[in-house]
């Protein structure tokens, strides 16, 4: 399977939503234990199915006075943007709301394989999102309650277990999500698309950016339109803009004199958003050239340089280590040297610490730096949907996230984490030369803290002087 991430919060995801063409089905396992509310353990939304599957409201007693129950309807956009803005979905309330999460959320535009929260195998590219929360109580034992007792009642389909019956009513289906991943506490979204998709898009040097357009059905891309958007270089002003008219799947190049410095590509059909990339320019001259021994600690020195002149001299990194960003700058040799610099990177990552009054009110865990770290700059720059230094600075923490995961697979010898955050890297699986391993999480983590920096000092350059008075030690006119 072929996915990309898309850097969406759920107030982006609401926008792909809004725009969808395509039918609709919503469906959940909600339980009860006699108060009657109805909790939900699991939800899901799909679009496009190959097969639309039939609305149901089944009932089933459990274990200790409980009553699971399966449902699912079609429904309609109005619906699904409802349930993601409010969590209220008719009889039921999800423990929190899908769009006050503002967590980097990564989304996946899946580009081919099979099975990933459909009904069916489809070849056409889907956007797929998952909002989950924490397991509570009575929730988080409920799936155990019955343990390996069947799921019956009379006049309704008998399942070997609660697994089988969450499977079928929440993907159709009888076999395990392709991710891997658990069915409860989550709310998961996918959307299929038939009306082609962007394959791949890439800078070339003296070519320009090059479009590889993809078809789906017969006829789907009449009339779509391919929108290409570049900022320039630093010695370069003004962006260029391209618009291109397509009837077919084609592979389009769009001149650009000099390197851009990102690009964004959008393919559009009747005016809704079909698929879109954005990238920053990788050239390898640059991006290949070793990075000195010193790159790391001098990149973190430079970030909390930053975020002192934005946040009236609070520092960022509090009680790192002093040995930290000097171990950073030893060697690698083989795998428990990759293992150890990576613990030390991650551990320099939880020394950023954010103090509660920078993040406007909202509540994030003492130990979720990057979230913190988001939210503290979302109450900053109170950014706009789609602005590209925003972007950016969301790319940039879900680049230092992977780090975490990288960690995380190792403590916990998850191999899909780690091959997943490696490969997110630019790292073979595979790894045979651990050196050049982390020279690349090195360069990638380096590049993102120098563009967290580059967005924050921008927006101070912006802003007018603060002639606040409510500062420790500031003058009062």
């Amino acid at each position: 399977m072929a996915s990309r991430d898309m850097l969406l919060d759920w107030t982006g995801v609401t926008e792909w939503v809004t725009a969808y063409p395509r039918p609709l089905v919503i469906a959940g396992a909600f339980e009860d234990y006699g108060d009657s509310r109805w909790l939900p353990l699991a939800v899901t939304v799909r679009g496009g199915l190959e097969a639309q599957l039939e609305w149901m409201d089944r009932r089933y007693n459990g274990p200790k006075n409980t009553t699971l129950r399966l449902w699912r309807q079609p429904c309609d956009n109005v619906q699904v943007i409802h349930l993601l803005t409010t969590g209220v979905m008719g009889f039921a309330q999800l423990p929190d709301v899908p769009v006050n999460s503002r967590s980097p959320q990564v989304a996946h535009w899946i580009t081919q394989g099979d099975e990933y929260g459909q009904v069916a195998p489809t070849p056409t590219p889907r956007l797929s999102a998952e909002f989950t929360w924490p397991p509570s109580t009575p929730t988080s034992g409920f799936s155990f309650a019955f343990g390996g007792q069947p799921v019956v009642a009379r006049g309704v389909p008998y399942y070997p277990s609660i697994t089988d019956a969450l499977l079928d009513v929440l993907y159709g289906r009888s076999t395990q999500r392709s991710s891997g991943g658990g069915v409860l506490n989550r709310l998961e979204l996918s959307l299929a698309y038939d009306t082609g998709y962007l394959g791949r898009v890439d800078y070339a040097e003296d070519v320009g950016i090059v479009v590889d357009v993809r078809g789906g059905a017969a006829g789907a891309l009449t009339n779509a339109e391919l929108h290409v958007r570049w900022e320039p270089g630093p010695s370069d002003s003004g962006f260029g803009y391209q618009l291109a008219h397509l009837n077919d799947a084609a592979l389009i190049t769009v001149p650009v004199e000099r390197s851009p410095r990102r690009y964004w590509v959008a393919l559009v059909k009747d005016g809704l958003l079909v698929d879109e990339i954005s990238a920053m320019v990788r050239i390898p001259a640059v991006a290949d050239a070793p990075l000195p021994a010193t790159a790391l600690s001098e990149a973190f020195a430079d970030l909390d340089l930053a975020w002192r002149a934005l946040f009236h001299d609070t520092p960022l990194l509090h009680n790192a280590s002093p040995a930290a960003p000097a171990h950073l700058t030893q060697p690698v040799s083989n795998s428990d040297e990759f293992a150890s610099r990576v613990n030390q990177l991650a551990d320099l990552l939880g020394a950023c610490r954010v103090d509660d009054a920078l993040l406007g009110g909202r509540t994030v865990e003492g130990n979720a730096t990057l979230q913190r770290i988001e939210q503290a700059l979302r109450v900053k720059f109170t950014p706009k949907p789609r602005d590209p230094s925003w972007a950016d600075v969301l790319e940039a923490l879900a680049t230092l996230q992977l780090v975490i995961r990288l960690r995380r697979g190792l403590i916990h010898r998850k191999s899909t984490d780690f091959n997943t955050a490696l490969n997110r890297l630019g790292v073979q699986t595979s790894v045979s030369d651990w050196s050049h391993a982390w020279d690349r999480v090195r360069w990638h983590v380096v590049n993102s803290l120098r563009e967290l920096r580059r967005v924050m000092q921008a927006n101070l350059s912006q802003r007018p002087p603060d002639v606040s008075t409510d500062k420790p030690g500031a003058a009062v006119p």
